[in-house]
């Protein structure tokens, strides 16, 4: 899942319960933070975005009654964009406080806790807790379907989050009905709802590339890839995974030069939207590495890997699935150089 979607964002707009301050400087303060957190977040500039939002749970924590809706929308403001960053220690009492306030003050079949349940299984996502993950979000859909009906789109929003979910756990037959019923749902949309139909189209294409259906998965990649660029431009840092899926499709059809120039592109606006160093180039690194190691060029691929395994540690907790993941290849391109005696202990490790 690895990212969030503009219904999230649009989401923290809506106000149900008023506090007192609304209509006040302090209150105009806090609307102007908020706006400007959603520009920032969906531009990608977390870090902003995250300063942005500690402001307004600052000002947010001074409004009468002290449990209100504006105090649960900056929780979820901070708790969505520390998940986005890996900050997942800090993510997760924002977000639960956020749930908890907004059950006791719009209700637990509100579309807001919807929102935040949503967020939390993001989370769960990103913490390698997918039964926890599922909970959150069959949660989060019961709700939107009661309130919504069942062509919404925030319902797409949740059977696009519980598709990819179940795609991860390679349960293929169980998302994929889950995933063409959310794309049948954005393809009646317009405009930002139409966009987010890409994601859906990502979940779909990366299913036929598990099934190693490269041609379908290419064809499903470029057409998310096209309607971002179209919508989103051509630097945004939503075409990464349609690029690292695409890479990944040519590089199994043998397209080895093709393959390197999609991922090197998915690198270049990882590293102009996130900097060199965030933990979200990890993904497309890897497929750059798995790429190099398909032409048994071990060397730049070990460089990749342990490139990855040090960016990774920085942020996820020692037993992340997603560590083994970076000790089992770094220590497989060791393996096939006969660096025996390095690669067994990653192995031992991973």
């Amino acid at each position: 899942m690895k990212r969030l979607t503009l219904a999230l964002l649009a989401a923290l707009l809506l106000f149900a319960c008023a506090t007192k301050q609304k209509g006040t400087p302090l209150h105009d303060q806090w609307f102007a933070l908020n706006q400007e957190f959603i520009r920032l977040y969906t531009q990608g500039k977390h870090e902003e975005a995250r300063t942005n939002a500690q402001k307004g749970l600052a000002i947010a924590r001074q409004f009468t009654p002290r449990d209100n809706a504006d105090l649960a929308t900056s929780l979820n403001n901070l708790g969505a964009v520390d998940t986005t960053l890996g900050h997942f220690d800090e993510a997760e009492p924002l977000l639960r406080e956020a749930l908890s306030m907004r059950e006791r003050v719009l209700g637990a079949g509100h579309a807001e806790v919807a929102t935040t349940l949503s967020n939390l299984g993001e989370l769960a996502v990103a913490r390698n807790q997918p039964e926890q993950a599922e909970d959150y979000f069959i949660k989060a859909l019961h709700i939107r379907e009661a309130i919504f009906g069942e062509d919404h789109p925030d319902v797409a929003d949740t059977l696009n989050n519980l598709g990819e979910l179940y795609y991860r756990k390679k349960l293929l037959d169980q998302a994929e009905p889950l995933l063409k019923r959310a794309l049948s749902i954005r393809e009646k949309q317009s405009g930002a709802e139409y966009v987010r139909m890409t994601q859906t189209l990502d979940n779909l294409a990366g299913i036929a590339l598990t099934r190693e259906k490269n041609y379908d998965a290419l064809a499903l990649y470029e057409r998310a890839l096209r309607l971002k660029e179209q919508y989103l431009g051509m630097s945004h840092p939503w075409l990464i995974p349609s690029l690292n899926g695409m890479a990944q499709a040519k590089a199994g059809l043998k397209r080895y030069a093709d393959a390197e120039q999609s991922i090197h592109r998915a690198l270049e606006i990882g590293e102009q939207a996130f900097g060199s160093d965030s933990v979200r180039l990890t993904e497309p690194l890897s497929t750059l590495g798995n790429i190099l190691k398909q032409q048994n060029k071990y060397d730049e691929a070990a460089d990749v890997y342990a490139r990855v395994l040090v960016m990774r540690r920085q942020v996820i907790p020692p037993d992340h699935i997603d560590i083994a993941y970076s000790l089992s290849n770094l220590a497989a391109v060791y393996f096939y150089k006969g660096r025996l005696t390095e690669a067994t202990p990653l192995y031992d490790q991973a």
